[in-house]
């Protein structure tokens, strides 16, 4: 450690000095900075130069030497950028203004790892110390996803995207392929053409309703076509695995569960077993899941397999945020959840899966109005606006035994396409919806 106390955190001076001399020499140059932060500037007289910059030029786009010194003297900030020689001199340095955006790069990269740095020492400090390991450990996966997403060129001209959307849609007409992931019910599959990539869909029900073995079915049914990650806080590997292998093989969940099979049931989860085992899927039961663990599986399944079909999480509501602001209040935090979802779907360019519980007050209801709403999603109405599909799934069946019930999933809200009710059975023996007009066992790859 005290080696490292005495290293100089990576920087680039002559990056930051190329910057504000090429605003200078040519102020233009901003728009082609992106989103560059004054904070990624290592020396203070620099992160105030740049910022004076900015601000001269939103306000009024003018800016010269002149115009800077007045501006600083006005704020009494001329002395913190080492005063008007200083500024001369990263003008004179700057013969041209064309590599600013390349310049501007080398000093997002070195904050990136700067603040890396930071939050490895603060996590170590707290391992050191035994004192707040898992919020140490949030902080520092919060961080990496941060400078991930920042590695991500965001800015593309209409040319260049129209043209890669040409090529695609060629490469598809050659060669048919599906981008999007099933979910194992054709009627809701065409309704939705699948899960699209980058999509938050929320799926969101009262307790019992079949939330969990709707997303078991979802992420088996993705899988088919590429890698899956799920993250379960409120269930266990163990469970979800019993719930795979009900649906998987037909043999009834409560018996899996307890132990009691025949041996043809036996045979049933051996041919089962062998499917499953063979699919590309990662499953991660941490009951403390924050939106940067379930980006580190993830990233995780990514690594191991390759690009992912589906990102599911069971559920939304009991994630814990990566960073907990004690003044926060709940509605806030679970906003700041799901915002975080959203942003983890476009990063990762998959679709992100995410239960939901419903709002008790959906119970109260009766008749027509007892049809579950956008405005039932608990918690936080952030949900509802950063979804772009959002599925409901309600049933009027009153006796809680029988074994197959009618379920009607609504899409309540699709960005990209319409919205609509559709009946499905749902066999809670073996954890699995399907349309009205099958039956379990006339299925053959159902065996």
């Amino acid at each position: 450690m005290a080696g490292d106390a005495e290293r100089v955190p990576p920087h680039s001076i002559e990056a930051e000095r190329a910057v504000i001399g090429a605003i200078l020499l040519e102020p233009n140059v901003i728009g082609d900075l992106g989103d560059l932060d004054s904070k990624a500037f290592y020396k203070s007289a620099h992160r105030v130069a740049f910022e004076a910059c900015r601000s001269l030029w939103i306000d009024s786009h003018k800016l010269d030497l002149v115009l800077l010194k007045d501006f600083l003297k006005a704020t009494n900030s001329l002395e913190a950028v080492g005063g008007i020689n200083y500024l001369a001199a990263m003008l004179e340095e700057c013969p041209t203004s064309a590599n600013a955006a390349n310049y501007a790069e080398i000093i997002r990269k070195k904050w990136r790892d700067r603040k890396l740095i930071a939050a490895c020492h603060e996590t170590a400090s707290c391992m050191w110390q035994q004192k707040d390991q898992d919020e140490a450990i949030s902080k520092l996966q919060s961080v990496i996803m941060e400078s991930d997403r920042g590695n991500a060129d965001r800015t593309a001209s209409i040319l260049s995207m129209v043209m890669k959307r040409h090529d695609e849609l060629a490469d598809l007409s050659r060669e048919p392929r599906s981008n999007f992931s099933p979910t194992g019910i054709p009627g809701l599959d065409n309704l939705l053409t699948g899960f699209c990539k980058t999509d938050l869909i929320i799926v969101a029900g009262r307790p019992s309703c079949g939330k969990t073995a709707f997303a078991v079915q979802c992420c088996i049914e993705a899988a088919i076509n590429g890698p899956v990650g799920f993250g379960s806080v409120e269930m266990s590997k163990e469970a979800l695995t019993n719930r795979a292998l009900a649906y998987q093989s037909g043999v009834e969940h409560r018996l899996i569960r307890e132990e009691r099979l025949g041996q043809s049931d036996l045979d049933r989860i051996r041919e089962a077993s062998a499917y499953l085992g063979n699919l590309p899927m990662l499953v991660d039961d941490d009951s403390s899941m924050s939106p940067s663990s379930l980006w580190a599986l993830g990233r995780r399944a990514r690594r191991k397999y390759g690009d992912l079909s589906l990102l599911a999480v069971d559920y939304l509501q009991i994630m814990k945020p990566d960073y907990q602001d004690k003044k926060a209040k709940r509605h806030e935090i679970i906003g700041g959840i799901s915002r975080s979802l959203k942003a983890m779907g476009k990063q990762l360019n998959v679709p992100i899966l995410a239960l939901c519980q419903l709002s008790r007050k959906i119970e109260d209801r009766s008749g027509a109005w007892s049809r579950p709403r956008l405005s039932d999603l608990r918690e936080s109405g952030d949900i509802e606006q950063d979804a772009d599909v959002v599925i409901f799934l309600h049933s009027k069946e009153e006796n809680p035994h029988k074994d197959v019930i009618e379920v009607i999933v609504t899409v309540g809200k699709q960005r990209n396409g319409p919205i609509g009710d559709l009946k499905v059975m749902f066999n809670k023996r073996r954890q699995r919806f399907f349309p009205p007009e099958w039956h379990y066992q006339e299925r053959a790859d159902w065996k």
